[in-house]
């Protein structure tokens, strides 16, 4: 199982009551890898997120200025999660909703872009009276090209 972890730094109740952020740090990792990752993905991926957004916030727990992803590696971790949900989706409300989710969790907005292309493709085939789900082949394709 592949764990995303988000971690917000608030430097405030207000800040924390408006949903605004001083940092944010990201981590991901994945079950069954070897080592810890056995039976502690998620706890790992929790303290690294934590740790990165507390690096972002001034307090140096690693010098190395590559222990930060990028906003490329961020993205690209993301929208994996978000796309592989609607990759094994069946309906368009199904996506509709996961959409809903995805932007209610404040997803980038390529991902969000990403997630209506399919949902009109979607619309779009069943408007033709065609009956491919959201995983039909044409959408795993685009999917594992990034």
């Amino acid at each position: 199982m592949n764990w995303v972890v988000r971690a917000d730094v608030f430097l405030s109740a207000g800040d924390q009551a408006n949903n605004l952020p001083k940092s944010t740090g990201y981590a991901a990792e994945t079950d069954g890898t070897g080592g810890a990752n056995n039976v502690a993905a998620l706890p790992n991926a929790e303290t690294s997120a934590i740790g990165r957004a507390l690096m972002v916030m001034g307090y140096a727990m690693n010098k190395n200025p590559n222990a930060l992803a990028s906003r490329e590696e961020i993205i690209k971790v993301v929208a994996q999660d978000w796309l592989e949900k609607a990759a094994t989706l069946e309906t368009i409300e199904q996506l509709r909703e996961l959409y809903t989710q995805a932007r209610a969790s404040n997803a980038p907005k390529e991902v969000l872009e990403r997630l209506k292309g399919y949902a009109d493709r979607f619309a779009e085939s069943q408007a033709q009276g065609t009956s491919r789900g959201v995983s039909d082949s044409s959408i795993q394709g685009k999917k594992n090209r990034g």
